[in-house]
């Protein structure tokens, strides 16, 4: 796929409560949505998929900024794949990126990967947890702890969502097909871990 945005950020959404969910989840949406909006790098789209959830599409429609569209569908079960691939359907940009909602990005997350992205088809990063503190963590393809939030891959790819608690280690799975590399630290913040943090 060839179009003229670099990166399109896809951020799942549900403010309903679930088990283990984060609390004020309107002000973390909202601050994740913000901290795409705030990058240095500022050749995005920003995707939220508002799984059936009318709350996130008022709170989209609150900002005014044209890189922000809203994708509502009927809701899902918890860690069903179809939301992030509703996600990569509507996705325009040559990579594709992932935020959860209650978590953000450090202001030059996207400058520190579009500057190593080469010719990889996918490239993963260490994230750190957060609580007003940075805790580094390794993300390594070791033990499969490469997650959701920590890739970056080329729009196109034949690879898809699977549905169940791990989604994760079976979409990056697939992902070793490819080519990839990992990349360091790049600045994405975990801010929400159940029974840990809740920042």
């Amino acid at each position: 796929m060839h179009t003229n945005i670099k990166f399109s950020v896809i951020i799942p959404s549900y403010l309903g409560n679930y088990n283990g969910c984060a609390t004020n989840r309107k002000y973390k949406l909202e601050r994740a949505i913000n901290s795409v909006l705030n990058q240095t790098y500022k050749d995005f789209e920003i995707i939220v998929i508002a799984d059936g959830c009318k709350d996130t599409v008022y709170l989209c429609r609150e900002i005014e900024d044209k890189r922000l569209r809203v994708v509502s569908i009927n809701k899902r079960p918890v860690f069903s794949g179809e939301v992030r691939n509703t996600g990569l359907r509507f996705a325009k940009g040559n990579y594709i990126i992932y935020l959860d909602s209650d978590d953000m990005y450090e202001p030059d997350h996207m400058e520190r990967i579009a500057e190593k992205l080469d010719d990889y088809d996918w490239v993963f990063f260490n994230d750190s947890q957060f609580n007003g503190t940075k805790y580094p963590q390794n993300n390594t393809l070791t033990f499969g702890s490469a997650k959701t939030s920590n890739i970056c891959h080329k729009n196109g790819l034949e690879v898809k969502w699977t549905d169940g608690y791990q989604h994760d280690f079976e979409f990056i799975k697939q992902l070793m097909n490819y080519s990839y590399k990992h990349i360091g630290d790049s600045g994405y913040l975990v801010c929400h871990v159940p029974d840990l943090i809740d920042y």
